[in-house]
């Protein structure tokens, strides 16, 4: 159970990597680290609410 959330920007999520280089697609809506091929079911709207990202250390 989820008690607390606490929304942030792009810009403050962005903070959290400090100076690790973002790889590719960088910050965006986890639908778009899809892997190649086809998607099992049409994202819901509520996908687009959170975003991730991969990053490795310079």
């Amino acid at each position: 159970m989820i008690e607390k959330l606490t929304w942030r920007d792009r810009a403050e999520i962005t903070q959290f990597f400090g100076d690790w280089q973002v790889l590719d697609p960088g910050l965006t809506v986890l639908n778009e680290w899809w892997p190649d091929g086809p998607q099992v079911a049409p994202m819901p709207a509520e996908g687009n609410l959170v975003l991730g990202a991969v990053a490795r250390k310079s």
